[in-house]
C-alpha cells in the first residue's frame, strides 16, 4: 500500500520537500496546506486536496505522514497536533525554535508511538555518505580535532528582507540554530554529541544599519569528554562560500566539503571523490531514506533523538554566548 502523505507549508523549502515526496516511489501526496494562494496554485495535480488551514488538513485527511516546513515558532503546535492525530512527521531543520519546543514534540511522538524525521539534506550527498563509511570503519583512529565551517552570502540580510527569520522571538536565531544546524548535524553524525560548548556571536553586525535581532555569525568551541576538541565557524553574510568538515584522527584525516572528499594518511592523500558527481537530488535521497526507515522500522539519520542532540548543543551555544562561559550540553 502506498504511503499517504500531506504537506503543511509548501512555499520555499517546503516546495522542494513536496517535489521530493512526489518523486518517491510508492508515495501518494494526498493533500497540501499553505496560507499563500500562489503556493497552492503551483500545485497542479487535480488529485491533491488543497487547504489554507492546517488544522483542517489534519482533521479531514487520512494520512500516514505529514511534511511540515514552517517558521520555527510554529513547529511545536503543528507537529504536536499532527502526532496526536496519529501521523508520523517529516520536517525541515531546525528541529525547533528552542529546546523546550523540541522536547514537547519528542514527548508527543513517544506518547502516540509516532516518529519524527528532521531533514538536513547535506548528509545525503555521495561524499558525505562515503565519509560516514570511513569514519564508522575506525580507520581514522581516535579523532583529536574537528574543524567545521559553513559560510555563505544571503542577500536578504543586506536588503532587510529576512522577514520572520530576522526576528529572534519567531526564529530563535539564525547563525547557530538555522545556518549552523547543517554543520552541527554533520559533526554530530560523524562524531557524536560534545560535552561542553563555548560560543560567541559577536557584537558587531555584518550590516551597518541592520534592524534584525538575530545572530549573523558565530564561532563555537566544542569539547568531547574523552579529550577531543572542535572548532566551528558560521556566517550567512560573508564571501566566499564554504561548507566543510575536517576530522583529524590519530591514524588519518578526512576532509569533506562541497567540492570533494579526501582521505589522508599522514600528509599523503590516499582517496578522493568529487562532490555529488552522480548528480544526486539531496532532498529526494533524504525523503526516500526516511520513507524506507518508516516502512522497515530501522533507525534513520534523521531520527528525532539525533535532532534532539543537535538542539541541545544549539541551546548550550546560545547560553554560552549570553553568559560568556563554557556551558555543559544537556
Amino acid at each position: 500500500m502506498n504511503l499517504r502523505v500531506g504537506a503543511i507549508g509548501i512555499g520555499g523549502m517546503g516546495r522542494g520537500h513536496l517535489l521530493a515526496a512526489q518523486a518517491t516511489p510508492d508515495v501518494d501526496v494526498c493533500a497540501v496546506c499553505d496560507a499563500s494562494q500562489a503556493a497552492l496554485d503551483a500545485v497542479t495535480d487535480p488529485g491533491i486536496h488543497k487547504h489554507t488551514d492546517w488544522l483542517e488538513l489534519l482533521h479531514q485527511e487520512d494520512l500516514d505522514l505529514v511534511i511540515v516546513c514552517l517558521p520555527h515558532h510554529l513547529y511545536a503546535p503543528v507537529v504536536t497536533a499532527a502526532l496526536s492525530r496519529g501521523f508520523h512527521v517529516y520536517k525541515d531543520k531546525p528541529f525547533a525554535r528552542d529546546l523546550a519546543d523540541a522536547r514537547q514534540m519528542v514527548a508527543a511522538a513517544r506518547a502516540h508511538g509516532r516518529r519524527i524525521f528532521v531533514g538536513a539534506q547535506r548528509k545525503f550527498s555521495p561524499e558525505f555518505q562515503r565519509a560516514k563509511e570511513i569514519v564508522d570503519s575506525g580507520v581514522l583512529g581516535s579523532i583529536h580535532f574537528v574543524r567545521g565551517a559553513i559560510h555563505y552570502y544571503w542577500t536578504q540580510v543586506f536588503n532587510d528582507t529576512m522577514g520572520w527569520r530576522g526576528r529572534k522571538e519567531e526564529s530563535g536565531g539564525i547563525a547557530i540554530i538555522d545556518s549552523g544546524y547543517h554543520i552541527l548535524d554533520a559533526v554530530l553524525t560523524f562524531h557524536g554529541k560534545p560535552a561542553t560548548v563555548f560560543a560567541s556571536t559577536g557584537r558587531l553586525r555584518a550590516v551597518k544599519d541592520g534592524t534584525y535581532t538575530i545572530d549573523d555569525k558565530a564561532a563555537l568551541v566544542l569539547n568531547w569528554s574523552y579529550g577531543g576538541l572542535g572548532s566551528l565557524t558560521v556566517s550567512f553574510a560573508t564571501v566566499p562560500g564554504e561548507f566543510r568538515v575536517v576530522l583529524h584522527g590519530q591514524e588519518g584525516t578526512l576532509d569533506i566539503s562541497d567540492s570533494h572528499m579526501d582521505l589522508y594518511r599522514g600528509n599523503e592523500r590516499v582517496e578522493q571523490i568529487a562532490a555529488n558527481d552522480a548528480g544526486v537530488n539531496l532532498l529526494e535521497a533524504q525523503f526516500a531514506h526516511c520513507v524506507e526507515a518508516l516502512r522497515t522500522g530501522n533507525p534513520s539519520l534523521c531520527d528525532m533523538d539525533r535532532a534532539l542532540d543537535v538542539q541541545a548543543v544549539i541551546t548550550a551555544a546560545y547560553q554560552s554566548d549570553a553568559s560568556g562561559q563554557v556551558v555543559a550540553v544537556e
